[in-house]
């Protein structure tokens, strides 16, 4: 189920995420036009497996700071 639009989760994951040196692109509106979060990835594509690995672990490690339990 979509987060409300009032709760800003894309836009919130972009903010943490470009703190911790990760940019990111919010956007919303997947699921109906006006709900549904999402953000896009975009890295390099010449990347290390250890730059994948960092990458993954940043915004996971947002995702649980802003997403609620």
């Amino acid at each position: 189920r979509p987060f409300p639009a009032e709760s800003r989760i894309a836009e919130r994951i972009k903010a943490e995420a470009f703190a911790a040196g990760l940019i990111c692109y919010p956007a919303s509106g997947g699921a109906d036009g006006r709900l549904g979060d999402h953000v896009l990835l975009a890295p390099p594509f010449i990347s290390s497996e250890a730059e994948i690995d960092a990458l993954v672990e940043t915004i996971s490690d947002v995702i649980r700071r802003v997403v609620p339990a």
